[in-house]
């Protein structure tokens, strides 16, 4: 069970790690995204097979919805202004709601459901992850001496 874990690693992780090393950063946070969910989900060979198109899917449109960029500091805007970027704000968040529902709905046809909530609770972790990685790598870069 574990040898076809480990193959089906290797047949999804192991080529997108290759092509980071020409895409650059974002292909590698991906690769590593899906090394931590494979083991983490502890996915059967037939789960796998199904679950990680789907989930592909859900991140491929989460990226579409992304959020109303920042235009201008809070205290640049007027009044109507900053009413205007929380409605902005509050939309987008109910809009990643309801895909969020809609996947969950699909996660829950193809993974038992304590799958399903190991995985929002992996996504968290790895988001965790990244982010002590990225202040580490900026402190590192902070104390280096400036030329």
């Amino acid at each position: 069970m574990k040898r076809w874990m480990y193959l089906g690693i290797l047949a999804v992780g192991l080529p997108l790690v290759l092509s980071a090393q020409h895409n650059g950063e974002r292909e590698k946070i991906k690769a590593l995204k899906i090394a931590y969910l494979t083991e983490k989900l502890d996915l059967s060979p037939s789960e796998a097979e199904k679950f990680w198109p789907l989930y592909h899917a859900y991140q491929k449109e989460l990226r579409a919805l992304k959020g109303p960029k920042p235009r201008a500091k809070p205290d640049a805007l007027s009044a109507e202004e900053a009413k205007a970027r929380i409605e902005e704000l509050l939309e987008s968040d109910a809009k990643r709601l309801a895909l969020r529902r809609q996947y969950t709905a699909k996660f829950l046809e193809v993974l038992p459901p304590q799958k399903v909530l190991k995985l929002y609770r992996a996504e968290r972790t790895f988001q965790r992850f990244l982010f002590k990685k990225l202040m580490k790598k900026k402190e590192k870069g902070e104390r280096r001496p400036r030329h």
